[in-house]
């Protein structure tokens, strides 16, 4: 299981909150559009939000979750999201297995996904196995 202090110095104090648990079990991710149906999304779905050049967190390095990946526990959610928010539309969506070694992670939901979950990988550079299980909507 893999601790706080295994984390890179540049985290926030705090962060990963001390809720946080390891990391383990099924999840998905938002990732490129044009990915197909088996294909493993690369390094640049897996850039961490305070090392992007756009969004609400670029460059915010003081922020905890901005230091996470944004994972949904329940594939139906983004289905779901897909009807309903614009930019989700333009994302395919790929599973990831965690387990213990992999970081550590929260349960963070948010309007448009209630299973939402913040992923402190360890190490922040992690880039998991995964493939894409469904792609965006035509």
């Amino acid at each position: 299981m893999s601790d706080p202090a295994s984390y890179p110095v540049e985290l926030p104090p705090g962060c990963p909150p001390a809720s946080a648990v390891a990391a383990g079990g099924a999840f998905y991710r938002l990732v490129g559009r044009s990915l197909a149906l088996g294909e493993a999304p690369g390094a640049n779905d897996w850039i961490l939000p305070h090392k992007k050049r756009k969004g609400e967190c670029a460059g915010q390095t003081q922020v905890c979750e901005c230091h996470a990946h944004s994972l949904i526990a329940d594939l139906d959610h983004v289905r779901l999201a897909w009807k309903l928010v614009p930019w989700v539309r333009k994302k395919a969506v790929a599973r990831v297995d965690l387990d213990g070694s992999m970081g550590r992670i929260l349960q963070w939901p948010t309007d448009v996904f209630p299973s939402h979950y913040e992923w402190w990988p360890t190490p922040a550079s992690l880039v998991p196995r995964c493939e894409v299980v469904e792609g965006a909507p035509a």
